[in-house]
């Protein structure tokens, strides 16, 4: 999954892990990178080992450019060594022995950062844009932020959506928190 920050990559995986019924593996950079050698590597097995425990689940990378960004011939790239394990650990989910049907999502606001071994097929097959909220999505989420609000019929939810055209998730989700904080002041 690839778009800009706050279109909802991480909310997209949490979804298509309930519809499936599937143990969701949340995965952050700071969950896998060590300081000490080889921790990293026995970390992602950690991971995998989870998923493979769980009859579906999917695992889920935050911010993968992190952690899948391209390799370099320099050796600088303290990824060398990190990829080829999240690559062989991808490559070992088809393996017969492996009766668990695991999914592996990774969300970027960077795809042109990450390893082109990734990239090819039987790994992440799908590259999916998530885009900016359109004019319904914006109006569907100002409905759902607001619903609690007392005066949440009187609201004009098509102005709401008008006014934020090119926000994220995230803004419209402050937008009605500052919302909410100014009909608390007024009510006080």
């Amino acid at each position: 999954l690839y778009g800009l920050p706050g279109t909802g990559k991480t909310m997209f995986a949490e979804a298509t892990s309930k519809e499936l019924n599937a143990t969701f593996i949340p995965v952050k950079c700071s969950d896998i990178k060590s300081k000490w050698y080889g921790e990293s590597e026995q970390n992602v097995k950690a991971i995998f080992a989870k998923a493979k425990r769980s009859k579906k689940a999917i695992i889920f990378f935050d911010e993968f450019e992190a952690i899948g960004a391209k390799r370099t011939d320099d050796g600088n790239n303290g990824n060398n060594d990190l990829v080829p394990e999240i690559l062989a650990e991808m490559q070992g989910i088809g393996a017969s022995e492996c009766k668990s049907t695991i999914m592996v999502i990774a969300a970027t606001n960077k795809p042109w950062a990450i390893d082109s071994a990734f990239l090819r097929p039987g790994r992440f097959d799908e590259k999916i844009y998530i885009p900016l909220p359109d004019f319904v999505a914006r109006k569907k989420l100002f409905e759902i932020q607001l619903a609690k609000l007392p005066v949440a019929d009187d609201l004009d939810y098509d102005y709401l959506a008008n006014i934020t055209d090119g926000f994220n998730g995230a803004d419209i989700k402050e937008v009605c928190e500052k919302l909410k904080m100014s009909a608390i002041k007024d009510s006080i």
